[in-house]
């Protein structure tokens, strides 16, 4: 009877202590939610950012110039170009790739100035915004600003592409606001490239949404290299463009030469050390990419080169290229820039361009064939 009755008193007390174990653990978890603190979504692929999350919802991001720059919930305390108020609410975006990137957060509502014409968007949202006014127009091309009407809408993120023209970066310091730098151009992998939605969604508070995102992408386009991993025969790739005699292409360690590889094909630059973009002497690009089989341009046709036969009129060198005389010219369509949510898409654009044979079905949806206007 008695071992009975201590049987008894200690189930009860266990009861009591599983029930102020739950109790707790459910405060734990609703304190959580209510703070809605995210996490730190992690770098796999990207080397132009980096990210350190306190665990109070502040973040420490490393920006595309280096700078460290501090995201934090509660109102700066000095108010300067490295401290963000989140999540934003205005935000200025001067560079169409991140553009992209917020829209594929679902947060183009947030963006209330960009730095380029109407004309040149392919994003709904950025149409409408400009259409209907709550977008305004901040500057006269991508690399100027009207700081009049900058500072009047008082944004609380800017992000520009590169810090290049010293004079309007320092302007903005100057004005203490906001400034992000995006430099996605400059990473060595597709993957790292399409890993700077993570580094958009911090100001945003959508790193959950980002990393869905994310892995979706890296699936997509670890796939296709799986598939194309087995390719024999891999053709020769151009991938650049010629202006005014002089021959600009992706560096041997770019992101270019990766998608080149991973799609089954050979860049004809590939031992170049460069992660950017580099300028070669004519005799180079013309020893290098007469007998590559395939020509990419980085230019679209709205923008003056819309058939071969302009392309020939920066170098008559062209018309003894392999690729010019087959007619396998191929160039950005004009929404390319605005479609670094669909990197995984462009890895198999590229894919069917080198190897029709594994894609007869595919339609072409960032590149356009240059054809000839007259025949050789």
């Amino acid at each position: 009877m008695l071992n009975n009755n201590i049987f008894k008193k200690y189930s009860q007390l266990y009861s009591i202590s599983i029930c102020v174990l739950t109790f707790f653990i459910i405060q734990l978890c609703t304190g959580c939610k209510k703070n809605n603190i995210p996490e730190n979504p992690g770098v796999k692929y990207a080397v132009g950012f980096g990210m350190k999350y306190t665990g109070n919802g502040d973040k420490l991001i490393t920006d595309g110039d280096k700078r460290e720059l501090h995201l934090s919930r509660n109102e700066p305390e000095a108010k300067n170009s490295r401290n963000f108020k989140i999540p934003s609410k205005k935000t200025i975006s001067c560079t169409t790739p991140a553009s992209a990137l917020i829209n594929a957060l679902d947060e183009t509502d947030k963006t209330i100035g960009v730095n380029i014409e109407k004309k040149y968007w392919y994003i709904d949202g950025v149409v409408k915004g400009l259409d209907n006014g709550s977008i305004k127009n901040v500057g006269t091309d991508a690399a100027s600003l009207n700081y009049e009407i900058l500072f009047s809408i008082q944004p609380d993120l800017v992000l520009m592409s590169n810090n290049d023209n010293f004079k309007m970066f320092s302007k903005l310091d100057e004005m203490d606001i906001p400034v992000a730098v995006f430099h996605d151009f400059l990473e060595k992998h597709p993957l790292g490239q399409a890993e700077w939605i993570k580094f958009i969604a911090a100001f945003y508070d959508k790193e959950k949404e980002a990393n869905e995102l994310f892995r979706r992408i890296e699936k997509n386009i670890l796939n296709i290299k799986t598939q194309m991993s087995g390719v024999t025969k891999k053709p020769d790739v151009m991938w650049g463009t010629v202006y005014m005699k002089k021959a600009y292409f992706a560096g041997g360690d770019s992101f270019v030469s990766r998608l080149i590889d991973m799609t089954g094909g050979k860049y004809v630059f590939s031992d170049n050390k460069s992660a950017g973009d580099f300028n070669t002497s004519m005799e180079e690009f013309y020893l290098r990419g007469k007998e590559a089989d395939i020509f990419i341009s980085p230019t679209t046709k709205q923008h003056g080169t819309n058939s071969i036969d302009k392309l020939l009129t920066h170098s008559i060198v062209l018309k003894e290229f392999k690729s010019i005389k087959e007619g396998k010219v191929w160039c950005y369509q004009p929404w390319y820039w605005q479609s670094l949510d669909k990197v995984d898409e462009i890895v198999e654009d590229v894919a069917a361009i080198l190897h029709p044979e594994m894609y007869p079905d595919h339609k072409l949806r960032y590149f356009d064939k240059l054809e000839w206007e007259h025949a050789m």
